[in-house]
């Protein structure tokens, strides 16, 4: 096991139902980042497939893993905002339970958010599984402009994936949009603009993920 901090600067949140098809292979991508002060908060929304017993299994073998079962099923929006409420760590990354990422995902974004503080998030070049990596239509492009005008214009500049959604971001700017409990379908889309209106956001054209 990894020998890492007892106080993590990553909370990586990943709310899961029914996932054992592909959690590991998630976890996997995860617990294998050349940057290793991260925990892990799983939300388990009342699964009725083989997910509990797979992430205890990876529990039971590095204690970055926090594992919670949901008694029911919360809904997917709460189940996302779950994971983020109940972290406390400097950066917060949502990862879905089929997502995977190249090993120096986590490491390429923190030193740049470290060191670049009119951002408020970051990411790596997005695509799908099978796909091709295209800014416009995965919508991971990077909002730089240091006009917040130009930054929501370009965020709505056409119909796209929201790949930014899973960028690695500064919690802290996340707290007061979450708080509003924004339970309505297209929240995501919500967050990046509230997001963009506090900082810029990044994109980093080597290394990858794949959702």
């Amino acid at each position: 096991m990894p020998n890492h901090s007892n106080s993590p600067v990553i909370s990586i949140g990943m709310p899961v139902y029914n996932g054992a098809k592909n959690i590991r292979n998630a976890l996997d991508s995860i617990l294998s980042q050349s940057f290793i002060d991260f925990v892990i908060i799983i939300s388990d929304n009342a699964s009725t497939d083989g997910t509990e017993a797979i992430v205890l299994e990876y529990a039971r073998n590095d204690s970055r893993i926090n594992y919670i079962r949901q008694p029911k099923n919360i809904g997917a929006i709460a189940n996302f905002q779950f994971v983020f409420k109940i972290s406390s760590t400097k950066y917060f990354m949502w990862a879905a339970d089929d997502d995977t990422r190249s090993r120096d995902y986590l490491e390429k974004n923190f030193y740049f958010l470290e060191n670049n503080e009119s951002y408020v998030g970051s990411t790596l070049q997005t695509r799908f599984q099978g796909g091709h990596f295209d800014p416009v239509r995965m919508g991971d492009a990077s909002l730089y402009h240091e006009d917040f005008a130009k930054r929501i214009i370009n965020f709505f500049g056409t119909w796209h994936a929201n790949g930014r959604f899973y960028s690695l971001f500064r919690r802290a700017e996340i707290v007061p949009w979450i708080e509003k409990d924004r339970n309505f379908l297209g929240s995501d889309w919500t967050l990046i603009t509230y997001l963009a209106s506090k900082g810029k956001l990044n994109r980093i054209d080597t290394g990858w993920v794949e959702l």
